[in-house]
């Protein structure tokens, strides 16, 4: 009060005051005696003056929230830069194997990024005290509490004492930002938009220390995101979230309604809603939805700008896909011819229509039907175009391996054509590769498509077990050093991981790899080594037969191992398994042929 009183009365000693301009005129006599011709300029000038500084107290803030807000955006941009370079160095070290040099220079760069995020929240915390009630202040201020809150968990530590103590300084940091998230988005009534995002993605990522607290969490993110549509009820955030809480929580019908709402905004959804339709056993409806997002992607491609763009190309690519669903394979190829007619110069475009294109063929492919002496070479001719369109596509590869145990007409040349990848073509493509080549006869080429596998994706099972039966092998065989990459194929796998299927080839190549050993010390004289290499061969491959009972040639080297090894009546009781074995094949043969 008594600010707002000198603020107002400072005009009028100014101007009228015993020591002011007017009141100084004249002593103190003519004062009194010309009040009435001075008192009226005197009281206009007072107000004038009284308005400017008031005015000018009052906005005072104005200038100065956008001076804050011009420093924020500031440093916004210094952490982005400086974000990428952590992400440079960190990748260089990784692909260098020197990540302990670069600790020093990593750890100085996080240094500089944490006293970034220092001075921003100095910032924010002025600008929240400018203006109080514009919660994006306060969000942005949450938003850098949660960053360096992450940032502190990277900070090196020696003793269980400081590692206590970062975890704890992260976790206060995490808690303030947390707590202001609370406070613009309660949950109570519709808050700040970003903010009841931001809280319904923490619930959900922040690991639950009971099925209580997974259900509290999930509770609380359904809460937050349905106060989100309240304020905003076409979020595409807001929706797909529900779709997918809606989708884990096994309520088929609540994320199709979810999902409709989302496509009306979204028409990058339409495979998720599709797929939702089957799942509720209306794929009838399906038809509505391609045809919508269809001709909605065309009309946005069509006012896009014409130039190439990382948003045009997904436009492009999920037309063409609306194409393929509807079965019209031609218009398909039409839409991605054209985008590549316009941009002939542009190398992704090329690379990703001809992609397109090739996905065009293989569906021409597989709309062939069965492999047949009519229609091999057409379906033959489509997977080369294919090929020559799109030479790392790894489905079109593995068509071709599987066609490999046909006698087609043409198929041997393609074989040969695809043993020109790019030079970034994926680890699964050289591993496809080297498969065809082993199947040629070529161990030469399928060795040193393996070995690039397991370059590109080291401590690959799959990519080990085949390069170690391509060393077993191949007309100069080399078992131990199959056996070494198998065993090493074996120590890799995790359990209740998906290799483990693989498993029973890894038993069956260890046991011939030690099958292989045994012969050689046989050779050499060896015979209590060459004995042990036969039991523990045997033992391999009996494990390997568990998940392949009637396998021929593994209960082929089973009797091996047994005759090997001077056990004649273990090797009685296999002949006579493997010749019902046989029986049993040729049987199954003659059916398929009539």
């Amino acid at each position: 009060m008594s600010k707002l009183k000198s603020i107002l009365l400072s005009p009028y000693h100014f101007f009228v005051g015993e020591n002011g301009i007017f009141g100084s005129l004249g002593g103190r006599h003519q004062r009194y005696d010309q009040g009435l011709y001075l008192g009226l300029p005197a009281v206009v000038f007072a107000i004038i003056g009284m308005l400017f500084l008031v005015v000018g107290e009052l906005s005072a803030g104005k200038p100065l929230i956008e001076r804050y807000l011009a420093d924020v955006d500031e440093l916004q941009s210094e952490k982005t830069n400086l974000q990428a370079k952590i992400n440079q160095s960190l990748k260089m070290a990784s692909g260098a194997n020197n990540i302990d040099s670069s600790v020093p220079e990593i750890i100085g760069l996080f240094n500089q990024l944490s006293d970034l995020l220092g001075s921003e929240e100095i910032l924010l915390s002025k600008l929240n005290s400018l203006a109080p009630e514009d919660p994006k202040h306060l969000y942005k201020l949450a938003k850098t509490f949660l960053a360096r809150g992450d940032l502190a968990k990277y900070v090196p530590v020696k003793t269980p004492e400081e590692q206590q103590e970062q975890l704890a300084r992260s976790q206060g940091f995490e808690n303030q930002g947390i707590s202001i998230m609370n406070r613009i988005a309660p949950l109570e009534e519709p808050g700040f938009l970003d903010a009841h995002l931001y809280l319904a993605k923490y619930q959900l990522r922040t690991n639950a220390t009971s099925s209580r607290n997974l259900k509290e969490r999930i509770y609380l993110a359904n809460s937050h995101l349905d106060l989100a549509i309240v304020r905003d009820g076409e979020n595409t955030t807001a929706l797909g979230m529900k779709t997918l809480l809606a989708q884990r929580s096994g309520k088929p019908a609540e994320a199709k309604e979810f999902l409709e709402k989302l496509f009306l905004n979204d028409p990058f959804v339409y495979p998720q809603l599709c797929q939702a339709n089957l799942q509720l056993g209306k794929g009838e409806e399906n038809l509505r939805v391609l045809h919508s997002a269809r001709e909605r992607l065309s009309s946005r491609l069509s006012r896009m700008t014409v130039s190439p763009s990382k948003l045009r190309t997904k436009h492009v690519t999920y037309l063409v896909d609306c194409f393929h669903r509807l079965e019209d394979i031609d218009a398909a190829d039409a839409v991605a011819q054209k985008e590549m007619t316009a941009f002939p110069s542009n190398e992704i475009t090329q690379g990703w229509g001809k992609r397109l294109l090739a996905i065009g063929q293989q569906l021409r492919y597989q709309s062939g039907g069965k492999i047949n002496a009519k229609n091999a070479t057409e379906l033959v001719g489509y997977l080369r175009k294919g090929y020559d369109l799109d030479p790392n596509n790894e489905k079109i590869l593995e068509y071709i391996v599987n066609l490999r145990s046909f006698n087609i007409p043409g198929l041997t040349e393609v074989s040969k054509a695809i043993y020109k990848p790019s030079t970034k073509a994926p680890a699964s493509v050289h591993n496809i590769l080297g498969t065809i080549a082993m199947s040629n006869g070529d161990y030469l080429e399928a060795t040193k498509r393996f070995t690039t596998a397991d370059s590109k994706s080291p401590n690959n099972a799959e990519y080990l077990n085949n390069l170690s039966y391509a060393y077993l092998t191949r007309p100069d065989p080399d078992p131990l050093e199959a056996l070494k990459l198998v065993d090493k194929a074996i120590r890799s796998i995790r359990p209740g991981t998906t290799n483990t299927r693989y498993l029973t080839h890894f038993y069956d190549t260890k046991g011939r790899s030690l099958l292989a050993l045994g012969k050689i010390a046989e050779d050499n004289g060896n015979m209590p080594l060459a004995s042990s290499h036969y039991s523990a061969a045997a033992g391999k491959l009996l494990r390997a037969l568990v998940d392949r009972p009637n396998d021929v040639p593994i209960t082929q080297a089973i009797l091996e191992c047994y005759e090997a090894n001077g056990q004649p009546k273990h090797a009685k009781v296999w002949s006579e398994r493997l010749k019902q074995l046989q029986v049993d094949e040729e049987q199954s043969q003659a059916v398929k042929e009539n």
